[in-house]
């Protein structure tokens, strides 16, 4: 079933900003030699990673259009861990699992790891885990020099998030946590398809 015109403009945008994204991550990754451990999902674990509506729209508008919606929406009422409810373990290895939805990720999943953020000085410094930090030692060091010295360049996030707020300033300014932020977009896309 069709979304409504208009709200299926801000999906493409949003979409058409994580393209771009995901394409210059390619290029900071390649350029530094980041990356993340193989199967590793502690952020996924983390109970504190949140985003906004918006972003997570795309994700939303497939799950509702592929008849899961309802599902998701119980997943997330009876969720005790607080962790993303797309992420799935690895029943073998604790830390380790993947993300079900790889393609439809939201912001900070795209971003953490291959990103920076300006502090009060203005100097960009990478914003990455600890995990990747002890992996990637060497390159983590170099990219971090680089980044000081401005020879190397990286998606910046307060830029990205801009642009994700600046595409529905309504449903992109307040951050909350992921499952939350999901169920209100699954609810929002529920409302729109019902207008139709």
């Amino acid at each position: 079933m069709p979304i409504p015109t208009h709200q299926q403009d801000k999906i493409n945008r949003i979409q058409e900003l994580f393209h771009k994204l995901d394409d210059e991550i390619e290029i900071f990754k390649t350029k530094t030699s980041l990356g993340c451990v193989n199967g590793c999902g502690r952020c996924c674990e983390n109970p504190d990673v949140c985003a906004t509506v918006v972003e997570v729209m795309p994700l939303a508008y497939e799950i509702w259009n592929k008849g899961h919606a309802e599902m998701f929406l119980e997943k997330i009422r009876v969720d005790q861990k607080g962790w993303c409810i797309f992420y799935q373990t690895d029943p073998a290895i604790a830390g380790n699992g993947r993300c079900s939805v790889y393609p439809w990720r939201p912001l900070i999943c795209r971003l953490f790891g291959y990103a920076a953020k300006k502090d009060k000085h203005g100097q960009a410094g990478l914003v990455t885990c600890s995990t990747m930090k002890n992996h990637c030692a060497p390159e983590y060091q170099t990219t971090t020099e680089r980044l000081t010295v401005g020879s190397l360049s990286a998606p910046m996030m307060q830029e990205y998030a801009m642009q994700v707020f600046n595409i529905d300033p309504s449903l992109g300014q307040e951050q909350m946590p992921i499952n939350q932020a999901v169920a209100i977009a699954i609810e929002k896309v529920d409302m729109f398809m019902r207008e139709e």
